[in-house]
């Protein structure tokens, strides 16, 4: 019985692992591996072993680093300064709360715009511009971490099941 509870914790971790890798304030493939981690720590290492283990631990450290550059850097492409892009993530988490998904991106777009007009004075061009930007790489960053999140899923999956 204690097995299907600790497999069942698991999966949820790995579930909103994968629904984190699309959410900001959740870190998604850092959750992932967190499942896989709980269920080698109960089950043991031989199910997926060592080199599989830390191959995916190194590929959450290397995804959490992708995400951060990646929304910097086209919001820094596009001409955005570090006020577009706190506008962008306090936008996001708002947009996110107050309206789900669409309200995400709206909210990374239009908080780093507002960033941009407000604190940073640039004219309503280049903090549409920078707005853009860092839509641009929240969506690049979010396409990848959705990627490497189903393939450490589906990599977990294989090693243990076939």
């Amino acid at each position: 019985m204690e097995s299907i509870i600790v497999s069942v914790v698991v999966w949820a971790v790995i579930l909103v692992g994968l629904a984190g890798t699309v959410v900001p304030a959740l870190p998604g493939v850092g959750l992932i591996f967190a499942g896989i981690l709980v269920h080698v720590l109960y089950f043991g290492v031989d199910g997926i072993g060592v080199v599989t283990l830390v191959v995916l631990g190194l590929v959450s450290l290397v995804s959490m680093i992708f995400d951060f550059l990646a929304s910097a850097y086209g919001a820094s492409r596009f001409g955005s300064t570090g006020w577009g892009v706190g506008g962008s993530v306090v936008g996001g988490i708002a947009g996110l709360v107050a309206f789900n998904i669409p309200g995400l991106v709206i909210g990374v777009f239009l908080g780093a715009a507002a960033g941009e007009m407000i604190f940073a004075r640039k004219d309503l061009h280049q903090s549409l511009r920078a707005g853009w930007g860092s839509v641009l790489g929240f969506l690049g960053g979010t396409v990848i971490k959705l990627i490497l999140g189903i393939v450490m899923v589906l990599v977990f999956l294989w090693k243990l099941y076939l």
